[in-house]
């Protein structure tokens, strides 16, 4: 099993200039859980998302 936590960083917007104008926060954060398997190559056989 592979488990992967992902959360998105915040991002900045910048105007034409590359002045920082806003900052948007993080809205993703979730869990995958992914089942592998190998015979000659690399296999999914499983997965479960938990946002």
């Amino acid at each position: 099993m592979v488990d992967v936590d992902f959360d998105s960083p915040a991002a900045y917007v910048v105007d034409a200039q590359g002045t920082r104008v806003d900052e948007r926060t993080a809205e993703l954060s979730l869990r995958l859980r992914v089942r592998l398997e190998h015979s000659d190559h690399w296999r999914i056989v499983a997965t479960e998302l938990n946002p």
